[in-house]
């Protein structure tokens, strides 16, 4: 089965990230650290579509593992993430 990609683009690389993370069902400190690079890239670039993809997609992603308790993820993390996407945008509004 083919794998679909996403263009090289900072939305690219958020998505496929986040999809990985949701494949997998577990996140790794490299997956964090990612999507903290990419977000920060994001706002000093004004990349409004990047941050908006890792903003919804982190929520959709906290969503999902809010009330687990196997820790696979850490949701403290992804709250975190969803502040700085949520203040990034705005500045850029």
């Amino acid at each position: 089965m083919a794998e679909a990609r996403h263009p090289i683009t900072r939305e690219g690389n958020v998505r496929e990230i986040l999809a990985e993370v949701t494949l997998i069902d577990c996140a790794y400190e490299s997956d964090f650290s990612s999507l903290g690079m990419l977000i920060t890239d994001s706002l000093l670039s004004r990349d409004e579509a990047a941050l908006r993809a890792a903003h919804d997609g982190l929520r959709r992603l906290y969503g999902r593992y809010r009330d687990r308790t196997d820790h696979r993820v850490d949701t403290g993390r992804i709250i975190g993430l969803i502040d700085v996407t949520h203040w990034a945008l705005r500045r850029m509004g």
